[in-house]
Order: structure tokens, then sequence, then C-alpha cells
């Protein structure tokens, strides 16, 4: 995994750090992007393009949760016959990536429309037909300024003060709390967390 700064970025930022090993930041500049992706529910860097699988659950629309897709090039839409295979090869016309507009704003898109047909459905013979598979880049278009930011915060925290910033894993969440590094990486995150789901 990368980190959303460089080790340049940081030691320009805080001239203090270049005295610590070059081993020491990265790993620090890699557990705080875990810590951020935990944080916010999401994974800002952009990935090569991966196939994924999701469930039709709207006839028309599927919600991609936390798999964001950060362009549109490479994008890949097959549907399975209920064989398991994936054979169809939906053409780009054959939907619509959502929000039309996201990567003018530096924004990812979030769901895939079905234009001029439905999504299959599963059938009480065949309920594999109700798979997608999408080959898509994931992630986000452009690293988000409050990411980089709290990304600076928080690493400047865990080298300055390592007891400052801890963490604990819960099943797929990861708990970070400590200092008024943490609070204000927190506040710079705030409009890019994705909401609990109960």
């Amino acid at each position: 995994m990368d980190g959303y700064v460089d080790t340049a970025e940081v030691i320009d930022r805080f001239p203090g750090l270049a005295g610590h090993e070059e081993s020491d930041l990265i790993a620090a500049i890699v557990s705080t992007a875990e810590d951020i992706d935990n944080l916010a529910g999401r994974t800002f860097n952009l990935s090569t393009a991966s196939a994924r699988l999701f469930t039709v659950c709207d006839t028309y629309l599927v919600k991609l949760g936390r798999n964001e897709i950060g362009g549109s090039a490479g994008v890949v839409v097959k549907t399975d016959d209920g064989s398991g295979a994936f054979a169809t090869t939906i053409a780009a016309s054959g939907y619509s990536l959502e929000p039309v507009n996201a990567l003018a704003y530096g924004r990812p898109f979030t769901a895939i429309r079905r234009l001029g047909a439905m999504w299959p459905y599963a059938t009480t013979s065949n309920s594999r037909q109700e798979r997608l598979q999408i080959t898509a880049p994931w992630g986000w278009p452009t690293i988000p300024e409050g990411v980089r930011e709290a990304s600076l915060v928080l690493i400047n925290a865990r080298l300055t003060n390592p007891g400052a910033v801890q963490s604990e894993s819960y099943d797929d969440y990861r708990v970070v709390y400590g200092t008024i590094a943490v609070r204000t990486a927190r506040r710079l995150l705030a409009r890019l967390q994705r909401p609990l789901v109960a």
C-alpha cells in the first residue's frame, strides 16, 4: 500500500524529521495511510484496474459501496448468465457511471446505472444471474487536499511523539485515538468519511 504523501513532502513540511531513518518515515507514511482509510471508510489511492463482484439489488442502479471507481478508462462490466463465467460484456453505451460529473470535481464514481435495459436479476432456478463483474481502476482520481494534510499532521505526531497516535483494530475497522493531531486529522477528514451503516 502506498501513502498519501512522500518522504520529501514530510521533510519539507517538518524539517525536524530529517534526522529520522528513511525506513521509519516510510513506515509512518504507510501506517498513517491505513489509519486514514479505516477512519474514512474508503481508500483514496487509485489502483490499477482489477475485477470485483457485485450483487444487483436494483433493476437499474448498482451502488458500489466502499468500491469507488476513480476513472472511466478501462471500465468493463460483465454479467453472469448463471454459469459463473461472466461471459456477457455490457457495451459502454449500455451503462452510465454516476455521478456523471464526479471526475470533474476530483471525486470517484459511486454507482453504475443501466441504460436501455435492466440489470439481470435472480430467478428461482438460478440465483447467480444477479451478479456483475466490474473491472475498473478503484479509488479516487486525485488525493483530496484534506487527506494529504491529515497525513502530514499524523505522521509528524507519530514520529515526534510515538505514544500520541495509537490505534486498535476491530474486525474491518481501526480506531485511531490520541492527541490534538488526531482530532485535527478527524476534522480534516470529516467531509470525506463514509457514514457507518448499522
